[in-house]
């Protein structure tokens, strides 16, 4: 299992989701415990590593999660998106691949997301990482994502506004639950999708979006090569950021 565990970081390491932390930090810092999650029945990742934002270092001290403003909510609420799909006699669903490990956080924010590892297993050494991308379990992380499919879209409106709209309204988070009329809409719809994306240069994305028709199951995936410029601020609640000295 501890193999397994550091093959994650180090594959993490080489996609620069991870990174080694060679300065002193400055300004605020905060360490991260992590833990890895097992899921048998899992159809790809069955082990995962899960990093506890929540965590605090003693009873009276912040976690980072209590430190963060979140933002205001921007997506979707699940049951209008669920309802609105039932009128739809061929369903398509999608989702974002990694979606909030393709959101990328500004360099002198990243000190907050610290941990610990071995630097080598046989001698135990332990080094420090630290995050660059927004985690699964952060509080501003819906927030962020949101902002970047935002963007995107509006990037893409004046090419096909008809679909832009749709996914506005069919996105909960990172999954599109939407459909159409008949089958040949709903592969023209997503053909459309996966053309477009596929012309725009979107840095900081893996996108995937599988659309399950009857009789059949069709998957476009999109790999972008190159590091991402989209970077984005976690801000602080100041009131709450600063941790007496000892704690």
């Amino acid at each position: 299992m501890l193999e397994k565990y550091d093959d994650i970081i180090q594959d993490q390491l080489a996609q620069g989701i991870v990174e080694r932390a060679l300065k002193e930090p400055e300004g605020r810092e905060f360490y991260l415990p992590h833990k890895t999650v097992i899921r048998e029945t899992a159809e790809s990742t069955k082990i995962r590593i899960v990093y506890d934002t929540s965590a605090r270092a003693n009873r009276e001290a912040p976690s980072l999660n209590e430190c963060l403003e979140t933002g205001p909510p921007s997506q979707n609420k699940l049951w209008s998106v669920l309802i609105r799909n039932r009128f739809h006699p061929v369903a398509l669903a999608g989702d974002l691949k990694q979606a909030f490990l393709q959101v990328r956080i500004r360099e002198e924010d990243r000190d907050v997301m610290r941990f610990h590892w071995l630097k080598d297993l046989e001698t135990k050494q332990v080094e420090t990482l630290r995050l660059t991308r927004a985690l699964f379990g952060l509080s501003t992380s819906p927030f962020l994502l949101g902002g970047v499919i935002d963007q995107h879209l509006q990037n893409l409106q004046h090419i096909f506004p008809n679909e832009v709209g749709e996914i506005r309204r069919s996105l909960y988070v990172d999954d599109l639950i939407s459909g159409g009329e008949t089958v040949t809409d709903t592969q023209h719809f997503k053909q459309n999708i996966s053309v477009h994306l596929q012309r725009r240069k979107i840095r900081a994305a893996q996108m995937a979006f599988k659309c399950t028709l009857p009789g059949r199951a069709n998957t476009f995936r999109r790999n972008e090569n190159g590091r991402g410029t989209t970077h984005h601020t976690l801000r602080c609640k100041p009131e709450l950021c600063q941790v007496p000295d000892g704690s």
